[in-house]
């Protein structure tokens, strides 16, 4: 070989040696021959010398694969596809092989040479976007539920079971926790959906809380409620959070927290109990979508919830309105029919209004009523219907016979208004003129108009009484 033959042939090598792709020489039972060290890296290998002589059909994760493209070139002496290769460490990586049959002119010996492309990038990204897809397909799905829907609970058990089955998890739970306004303890509400194979494994209701348990300064809990996500797989974890998820046998975990108007409201949880679980920030992103939807539609039920509110509260007292007393006064009435239970409506005209008004100024009118409406709520039940209909009128709906109301209730009432007086609190004295009617078919009182009207008659007469008692004073 001359010089320059031989010089020329360094150079190729040296060029083949450098290429950012993988060359590879292999005889037709596999057996490699030659390489060049971008295979090596591919494959997590340090030198040559170690894949020498190794088949390298066998680094092929799909054996069947990797023989239909043999069989292909055998017709068409090259042919390109893409395959996953099992490195050394045992990680996986997708390549392009595009590979050719070349005949030995002197020993007609049969090799292929091969050019590997690494595409795990751009195969991890489709993979991604696939996965994203199918994530916000049920993000998707649980939007339109929870538009649907006047109340977000009634559709929750539904959009989970999207959302785990988009998301290839074993169990999908939210957690939601609140203070009593009553009590001021922490209540907590959970809603899980779990994958049918995992359904007996799994069917433990202390999971949805056990995030709870990792309860310090820089705990999950805490994390959660500065808006950190939390996920990963359980070695990734310390070694008393790595515990707990092997107690509840959780190989991969994802947290993502729920905000309702600004304000941390709970948490959505998924969890991995069959395999570990790469998340990518594809998916991360599809997930916080789907919990800033869920904290909308929270938003927007407890909107509606107020509004209804509103529609049917009074809003100095908080009592009901006129509207929402007859809604409820109704509905009482036809559960004391079914139930066969005496009914009885008190009506209730505040004395004397308008001269507190007039002399002492609206403010101390508008206390007079919010007294009235407290004495009220202290002689009736929480289970009575009661409203403020009027200025200064109000009603009361209960299930009592004639001798409760008279002997019992209207006394109660009564002593309430004198206790309340003899204290002294106000510049003012409290007093009502009263009426009651009771539901009585035969004399026509059979609905809340009619039961209104003479209760209100009667009403009227107890005031002319205590006006002609009292000369036409206010008190």
């Amino acid at each position: 070989m001359t010089e320059k033959l031989l010089s020329e042939l360094n150079q190729y090598r040296s060029l083949i040696a450098d290429l950012p792709v993988g060359i590879y020489k292999m005889a037709q039972d596999g057996t490699i021959i030659e390489l060049n060290p971008a295979v090596c890296e591919l494959l997590g290998y340090s030198s040559k010398e170690e894949l020498l002589g190794k088949n390298f059909n066998d680094f092929f994760k799909n054996a069947s694969a990797r023989k239909k493209q043999l069989d292909k070139i055998e017709k068409t002496d090259k042919h390109f596809d893409e395959f996953k290769l099992k490195c050394k460490d045992d990680s996986e990586i997708w390549v392009r092989d595009y590979l050719k049959k070349i005949i030995d002119d002197q020993s007609e010996d049969i090799n292929y040479e091969g050019v590997l492309v690494d595409i795990t990038k751009q195969k991890n990204f489709k993979s991604e976007i696939f996965r994203r897809g199918i994530i916000l397909e049920g993000v998707s799905y649980a939007a339109q539920q929870l538009l649907k829907s006047s109340s977000w609970v009634t559709s929750i058990s539904s959009i989970l079971e999207q959302l785990g089955y988009s998301t290839g998890v074993s169990r999908v739970y939210i957690h939601h926790y609140y203070i009593d306004e009553e009590t001021g303890e922490i209540e907590d509400e959970n809603y899980y959906w779990l994958h049918p194979i995992f359904e007996m494994m799994l069917e433990k209701p202390e999971l949805e809380q056990f995030p709870l348990m990792i309860n310090k300064p820089d705990g999950w809990d805490a994390k959660l409620h500065d808006g950190e996500l939390i996920y990963g797989n359980r070695k990734a974890f310390s070694d008393i959070e790595q515990e707990i998820l092997a107690k509840n046998e959780i190989l991969s975990i994802m947290c993502v927290p729920i905000f309702v108007s600004g304000k941390y409201w709970g948490f959505i949880g998924l969890d991995n109990n069959s395999r570990e679980r790469e998340w990518t920030d594809l998916e991360v992103e599809a997930l916080k979508t789907a919990t800033n939807i869920i904290g909308a539609a929270v938003e927007r039920k407890d909107l509606l919830d107020k509004l209804e509110r509103i529609a049917v509260t009074d809003e100095l007292t908080e009592l009901l309105n006129r509207r929402g007393f007859m809604l409820l006064g109704e509905q009482q009435i036809k559960l004391g029919v079914r139930a066969q239970q005496p009914l009885a409506l008190i009506f209730i005209d505040m004395d004397g209004l308008k001269w507190i008004n007039d002399n002492l100024g609206h403010e101390e009118g508008d206390l007079a009523i919010c007294d009235m409406a407290d004495l009220l709520r202290l002689t009736f039940r929480d289970s009575d219907v009661i409203g403020r209909i009027g200025g200064d009128e109000f009603v009361a709906m209960l299930n009592v016979n004639r001798e409760q109301t008279e002997k019992i209730l209207l006394a109660r009432l009564k002593g309430n208004i004198n206790d309340f007086n003899a204290k002294k609190l106000r510049k003012f004295k409290v007093s009502a003129s009263i009426g009651v009617s009771y539901f009585d078919i035969e004399a026509g009182l059979s609905n809340i108009d009619e039961m209104l009207r003479h209760a209100d008659d009667l009403m009227f007469e107890d005031k002319k009484k205590k006006k002609a008692k009292r000369g036409q004073k206010p008190f």
